[in-house]
């Protein structure tokens, strides 16, 4: 039976593939298209192309081949690999891995290599995005113990429980929202901007609060579209939001009340 066919074994990495034809000679070629064209040319109607399963490298040629009418076998890497070890083959280059596969696919004959259907091949990816989701999920959680354990609150942290600020002013300050203005030689005025002085992770956080807290906050959310009406910039008012929070955080930690929306002081001094 292996008479009637030329038997091409192919060794595919991410960038080029080696092939060894019948001939035993060796050739190497793109993995791209323009490689595939150039392959095409070894080939006639009695070629049977074999490689393995490695990774995703081989799915571009093996379907090249498949639409091109040329017979091809994708073979799994663990049966090459034993097939080598019977002939006590120790050394390992691309060139004889093609050559090994060339004489696997002679002597074994692998049944000829289909596509998956479309549908399959979306379970497959789809399967794959779930195992890199539940990776991720996995290496979060452990982050998040890890941070648990050590008693880390960053925002509480830095602050002391707010015990090192008497007023609002000096926290704002702290964590570098307060506005500066820079200024040009003598007499050209920059625009105003916040000093970024502090820890830039808790600002950070503090700005993706100050999203949610200008829309469901009633007094952030009546500075930020005050603001915004008055056609200022969605930065600066989101940068008012986070002042915002910062002084009802103080205010809460120093009174020792739950926040209430409603709740306006006018003995407590923390501005």
């Amino acid at each position: 039976m292996s008479k009637n066919k030329e038997f091409f074994g192919i060794d595919i990495s991410k960038d080029v593939f080696d092939v060894v034809d019948a001939s035993e000679k060796h050739h190497q070629f793109k993995n791209d298209p323009s490689g595939f064209k150039e392959f095409s040319k070894l080939l006639c109607e009695k070629s049977h192309c074999v490689m393995e399963a490695t990774g995703s490298y081989y799915q571009g040629l093996a379907t090249w081949l498949y639409d091109s009418f040329i017979n091809v076998s994708v073979v799994n890497p663990l049966s090459v690999k034993r097939f080598i070890q019977m002939r006590l083959k120790t050394s390992k280059t691309d060139k004889l891995d093609a050559q090994m596969i060339r004489m696997y696919g002679e002597s074994e004959q692998p049944k000829l290599w289909s596509p998956p259907s479309k549908l399959i091949i979306e379970a497959s990816e789809l399967h794959k995005l779930i195992e890199l989701l539940v990776r991720q999920r996995a290496g979060l959680k452990n982050r998040l113990h890890a941070l648990e354990s050590k008693g880390i609150t960053r925002s509480l942290v830095l602050t002391q429980g707010f015990e090192k600020f008497e007023s609002s002013r000096q926290l704002i300050s702290y964590l570098g929202l307060n506005p500066t203005i820079r200024e040009s030689g003598s007499s050209v005025r920059g625009k105003s901007r916040i000093s970024k002085t502090g820890d830039k992770q808790v600002r950070k956080l503090l700005f993706l609060c100050a999203f949610t807290a200008g829309k469901h906050n009633k007094a952030c959310r009546e500075i930020y579209q005050r603001l915004t009406t008055k056609g200022k910039s969605k930065k600066l008012a989101l940068i008012a939001v986070a002042n915002k929070l910062l002084k009802q955080s103080l205010a809460i930690a120093k009174s020792g009340l739950y926040y209430d929306e409603n709740y306006r002081s006018v003995n407590v001094n923390i501005g």
